[in-house]
């Protein structure tokens, strides 16, 4: 693999870090402004947060070594697929949270009851990011594995 694409794959872990960060203040702020639904954001921000420092050391660990070690490139390009779904997932969550925003801040009481039908849509949110978690650990975990196999050859 050349190291170009270890920079494009740096690069779109960048993206993604980016697009967390956002979430996370947007789910803290909320949290502040909606006490009732305070475990729920709490929770969705802290697996933001966490997530947001896995593709960080994600990006940081490919700049330095997947170049080198991913010769046939079937790493890398699972790595891409899974920022891309990332990416997807991270970005519905944060349209629903800007449109939640909105309603919720809105002065008509029939306009901000929409606000626990965005609860529900929360709660997707949050299945969605923990099933990114479950195939980004699994990933992670192969990727430690054939290392290890590597190592263990030399």
């Amino acid at each position: 693999m050349d190291p170009v694409s270890g920079f494009a794959l740096a690069s779109s872990c960048g993206s993604l870090i980016k697009t967390c960060i956002s979430v996370v203040k947007t789910l803290d702020d909320m949290a502040d402004k909606f006490k009732h639904a305070e475990l729920t954001w709490v929770s969705l921000s802290e697996e933001c947060s966490t997530i947001q420092l896995a593709w960080s050391r994600i990006q940081t660990w490919a700049t330095d070594n997947l170049s080198e070690s991913d010769s046939s490139g079937e790493l890398t390009a699972r790595l891409e697929k899974s920022i891309k779904t990332g990416q997807l997932v991270i970005a519905a969550l944060e349209q629903d949270l800007i449109a939640s925003k909105k309603v919720a801040s809105a002065k008509n009481i029939l306009r901000r009851t929409k606000f626990v039908w965005d609860d529900n849509k929360l709660k997707d949110h949050q299945q969605r990011l923990r099933g990114q978690v479950g195939a980004l650990t699994l990933l992670l975990e192969a990727v430690q594995l054939y290392f290890t196999r590597l190592t263990s050859r030399r």
